[in-house]
C-alpha cells in the first residue's frame, strides 16, 4: 500500500482568516510487540455496516512532544488491539475478514502557524471543513476498502480528510501555534463499533500516560456467531432483503452533492421539544435523543418530497451489550449494535402530530432483544442483508460515548466532533464535555438539505 498524500502545504479559510499548514509524509505504526499472524474471523454484525466512524477531538494544549507521544503509546496499545493494525480482504463465502500482518496503521503530523482559535467551533462548523483534518492517503486507495488500513492518524489539516473511505484505521495530529492540537481518527465500523472503538481510544490514553491498560479487549467473534441452522423468527424492516426495484419517481437528487449540516440544541429548546412532544397520544418522558431525531425525520421526508404512499424508515442503532445479559464481555471489541426500524408511509407521518412521531422513535427500539439480535445474525447468514438504505436514515446517539475520556497527558479533549458522516446518517453529540448542548450533525442531498436547513433552523427560532 503507498503511503504518499496529495499535498504537503496547503491553505484553508475558516472564518475569513487563512491557516497554512505543513504536512509531513505519512509513516506506519506498527504494534510494538509480536502479534497474531493470520486471518482475523469477524461476525455477521460486523458485516452488516461498511462505514467510517470519522471523528476530530481538539484540544487547547498539548505537549511539545505530543505527536511522539502519541505515536509511542499507538504501537503499545495495539499489541492488544491487533486487528486494527491488519487490512481487510474477503473469504471464500464473501464475508469481510482481516489479514493481520501487522503492516500497522498509517500516521500524519502536520503543522500550521496559525493558533487553534482561528479554526473556530468544529461542532457546527460544516463537514467540508471538517474533512480538512482528516487523513487522505494517495488517489485510488479510497475506492476499494479491501485495500486500505483499518485505521489512520493525522495530525495534520488536509483538504480531502475524509475521501480515504470506509475501511483503513488512520491518524491525522495538526499541532497549531498556541500548542493546541486536533486529533483526526479515520476508523472503520466493520471493525468496531462506537463503544468497541472508544474503549480502544481510552486504552490508548491511558498508555499514553503511562497507565496499564484498564479494559482489556474481547476479541472472541464466536459469541456473535449465526446459528445452525439458522433461525430468523422476526421481520427485520431495517435489513434489505428484497431485490432493489429503480426508482419510479424522476428524483434527481440521488445524482447531487450531499451537503452535510449540524445544528445546536439547548436545554432550554430541549425541554420546549420534550413539552411539545408530551399529550394524550405519547406521555413520556421523551429523551432528547429522541425529539431531536424524530423532528429530523420529520423534516427529512419533507426535504426528499417522497409521494404521500412511499415509506421512509428511521433505523436507530442499539448497544446490544445489555440485551444479553451480564456474561457479556464489557470489554468486547467488535460490532454488538442491534437496529431499531421505525416506518411509515410519508403521507401519514408528516400528518401524524409531533408527539405521535416521537413515540414511534420511542417505541422502535423495544423490540431488540438478544433474540432479535440473533435472528439478524441469522438473516445475513441466510441473505447476506445489509441495512436498508432506501428512504431510509441511520441514527446513532454519540453522546452516549466517552470520547470526552480521551485525555493522552494534556487534558480531556475542549470540542469533540464527526470529522465526516456517511449518506443518510444522523448523530448527536454533546458541544463539550461539561455542556448541556446536543448537536445534530447529518448529511442530504444539497436540495434535500436546503429544505430541511431551513426548516429546522426556524424550528429552532420558533421554540
Amino acid at each position: 500500500m503507498g503511503l504518499s498524500v496529495r499535498r504537503r502545504n496547503y491553505y484553508m479559510d475558516f472564518s475569513g482568516k487563512t491557516i497554512r499548514v505543513r504536512r509531513q509524509e505519512p509513516v506506519l505504526v506498527r504494534p510494538a510487540g509480536e502479534t497474531f499472524n493470520g486471518l482475523f474471523l469477524l461476525s455477521n454484525l460486523d458485516q452488516t455496516f461498511p462505514r467510517p466512524i470519522e471523528v476530530l477531538l481538539a484540544f487547547k494544549t498539548s505537549k511539545e512532544n505530543a505527536p511522539q507521544i502519541l505515536k509511542d503509546s499507538l504501537a503499545k496499545v495495539l499489541v492488544e488491539f491487533y486487528p486494527i493494525a491488519g487490512c481487510l480482504a474477503r473469504g471464500w463465502d464473501d464475508k469481510i475478514l482481516v489479514r493481520c500482518t501487522g503492516e500497522g496503521v498509517p500516521f500524519v503530523e502536520a503543522v500550521s502557524d496559525n493558533q487553534l482559535d482561528d479554526v473556530g467551533d468544529i461542532t457546527i462548523l460544516v463537514e467540508e471543513k471538517l474533512r480538512n483534518f482528516v487523513c487522505c492517503m494517495q488517489d485510488g486507495v479510497e475506492d476499494n476498502i479491501l485495500d486500505v488500513p483499518l485505521l489512520q492518524v493525522q495530525e495534520k489539516l488536509s483538504k480531502h480528510a475524509i475521501n480515504l473511505i470506509l475501511e483503513r484505521v488512520v491518524y491525522a495530529v495538526t499541532t497549531f501555534k498556541c500548542g493546541g492540537m486536533i486529533l483526526g481518527i479515520t476508523a472503520s465500523h466493520v471493525i468496531a463499533d462506537g463503544r468497541a472503538f472508544m474503549n480502544f481510544m481510552v486504552s490508548w490514553a491511558e498508555v499514553a500516560r503511562s497507565n496499564p491498560i484498564s479494559l482489556l479487549p474481547v476479541l472472541d467473534r464466536s459469541l456473535l456467531s449465526p446459528r445452525q441452522p439458522p433461525k430468523v423468527f422476526f421481520p427485520h424492516h431495517e435489513y434489505e432483503t428484497k431485490p432493489r426495484k429503480k426508482q419510479s419517481s424522476p428524483r434527481d437528487q440521488d445524482q447531487e452533492p450531499y451537503m452535510y449540516r449540524s445544528f445546536c440544541f439547548t436545554p432550554e429548546k430541549l425541554k420546549q421539544l420534550k413539552k411539545m412532544a408530551t399529550d394524550d397520544q405519547f406521555r413520556g418522558p421523551a429523551t432528547s435523543f429522541e425529539v431531536i431525531m424524530a423532528l429530523a425525520w420529520i423534516f427529512q421526508t419533507k426535504g426528499y418530497k417522497f409521494k404521500p404512499n412511499e415509506t421512509t424508515k428511521l433505523l436507530i442503532a442499539v448497544d446490544g451489550r445489555p440485551k444479553f445479559g451480564p456474561s457479556f464481555p464489557e470489554g468486547f471489541f467488535g460490532n454488538a449494535i442491534g437496529w431499531a426500524c421505525a416506518q411509515s408511509k410519508a403521507g401519514e407521518l408528516l400528518k401524524k402530530p409531533f408527539p405521535a412521531v416521537v413515540k414511534m422513535v420511542h417505541d422502535a427500539p423495544k423490540v431488540v432483544t438478544e433474540a432479535h439480535i440473533r435472528s439478524a445474525i441469522d438473516l445475513y447468514e441466510v441473505k447476506r442483508a445489509e441495512l436498508e438504505s432506501e428512504n431510509s436514515y441511520c441514527a446513532s446517539k454519540w453522546s452516549k460515548l466517552a470520547f470526552y475520556d480521551s485525555n493522552f497527558g494534556w487534558g480531556h479533549p475542549s470540542q469533540v466532533a464527526p470529522a465526516s458522516l456517511g449518506n443518510e446518517f444522523m448523530v448527536t453529540l454533546a458541544q463539550g464535555k461539561d455542556s448541556q448542548n446536543i448537536i445534530l450533525s447529518l448529511g442530504l442531498p444539497q436540495s434535500a438539505m436546503e429544505i430541511f436547513e431551513e426548516l429546522m433552523l426556524m424550528e429552532l427560532q420558533r421554540i
